[in-house]
């Protein structure tokens, strides 16, 4: 509806987002309890210590602020998929990785400001984090864990690029494809234009009262789950 009215709709940041949505220069910033499995509660109290400390200077600075009784594994995975933190540290794979490492920290400053040992500097005085050495997430393996954080695609479409190759050749629409075999090879597409193979397929099974499985057509188009 808001692509229909030429609305944007920002990402989740955690510099920039609320806790509710918001409107920024007249788009709309998605709210970071809107997130799946963060709480309305963390995020609060996310955004409170970002009022009070001024914006996140990076991912150490981050861990250093944030309580660990308020953070968790399940918070952290998935403000990491929907790419909340790209804003401090873009490669998700690395941070996804590292999600036990930051957590460590924020307890283990926790305690120290709890036992009054924390630098009266402040922040950036504690080491620096460091993360596993592990590669970025492919395009396609982004853009379905974000739909696994917010429950829809935002950055990018995984059908967009068969759309753009329908469009440019018509006979590869969707009700000829089956004349029109080459319309899955090159030039036109191919397997990684159309449905990569890190494309997920749903596993799950519905079995009737007699154990029986049924069956289930799922079917995405570029505005919904079908």
């Amino acid at each position: 509806e808001l692509n229909r009215l030429g609305i944007e709709i920002l990402p989740p940041d955690i510099n920039r987002s609320d806790a509710a949505f918001s409107v920024e220069n007249g788009a709309i910033r998605y709210a970071l309890a809107a997130v799946r499995n963060v709480g309305v509660g963390a995020m609060e109290t996310l955004v409170k210590e970002r009022n009070r400390g001024g914006p996140f200077k990076s991912l150490t600075d981050f861990a250093n602020r944030l309580d660990g009784n308020v953070i968790n594994k399940r918070l952290l995975e998935n403000l990491v998929r929907d790419g909340a933190f790209d804003c401090l540290h873009a490669n998700r794979g690395q941070l996804m990785a590292g999600i036990e490492i930051i957590l460590r920290h924020a307890q283990s400053q926790a305690s120290d400001r709890a036992s009054k040992q924390v630098s009266r500097f402040g922040g950036e005085t504690a080491a620096k984090l460091a993360l596993p050495d592990v590669e970025d997430w492919r395009p396609m393996e982004k853009i379905i864990n974000e739909f696994d954080a917010i429950g829809f695609y935002h950055s990018a479409h995984p059908l967009a690029k068969a759309v753009v190759a329908c469009v440019a050749n018509p006979e590869a629409a969707l009700a000829g494809l089956i004349h029109f075999p080459n319309a899955l090879n090159p030039p036109y597409g191919g397997r990684d234009q159309f449905l990569p193979d890190d494309y997920p397929q749903n596993q799950n099974k519905i079995m009737s009262a007699k154990q029986e499985a049924i069956g289930i057509l799922e079917t995405q188009v570029l505005t919904a789950i079908l």
